[in-house]
């Protein structure tokens, strides 16, 4: 029997650095909105950038775990999604 493992994809995207990642995201657009609310502009602008930034790495880290075509690749045999 196969063991689990905490990467899936091709490059071996850790779950944990997906995670980070959106989570970023998620803090920096709330920073920015928070910056609306109190009519900060340089705290709108680093909130966009970190939003931004972790939006980035969301996306690469969530093609790095989906075989491209947006399907899944199972972690205990990544070849199961290739043809």
């Amino acid at each position: 029997m196969a063991e689990a493992t905490t990467t899936v994809g091709d490059r071996g995207a850790p779950l944990a650095r997906l995670g980070m990642a959106l989570i970023v995201a998620l803090v920096g657009f709330l920073g920015a909105v928070i910056g609306f609310v109190v009519d900060n502009a340089p705290m709108i602008v680093v909130g966009m950038l970190v939003g931004g930034s972790g939006s980035v790495a969301v996306n690469w880290l969530a093609n790095a775990v989906t075989d491209g075509a947006g399907e899944a690749v199972d972690s205990l045999d990544p070849e199961a999604g290739r043809p």
